[in-house]
């Protein structure tokens, strides 16, 4: 990573969440996709093997939660469209 925020240990959730002005950023779903995506077709194009694993931490909300662990599906989807496999 190039953008790493330390944090104290034994940090709670609320202060956590509202740790470094990039949080938004970060948490933002569309911007984990395309890094998803670029990752992916960097790794794909040079004809190296990937494996991912699911990712977004945790929330109530399961219907938020269900769509950032399926960020990485998503992803690997479309690059193996444009790859033609």
């Amino acid at each position: 990573s190039d953008l790493d925020i330390s944090v104290e240990d034994g940090l709670e959730d609320k202060e956590y969440l509202f740790t470094g002005m990039f949080t938004t950023i970060i948490m933002n779903s569309a911007w984990l996709y395309q890094r998803d995506l670029y990752v992916m077709k960097t790794v794909v194009s040079r004809g190296v093997p990937i494996a991912t694993v699911i990712g977004g931490g945790y929330s109530r909300d399961i219907d938020k939660l269900a769509l950032r662990h399926s960020i990485v599906h998503r992803a690997a989807t479309q690059v193996w469209r444009e790859c033609g496999m």
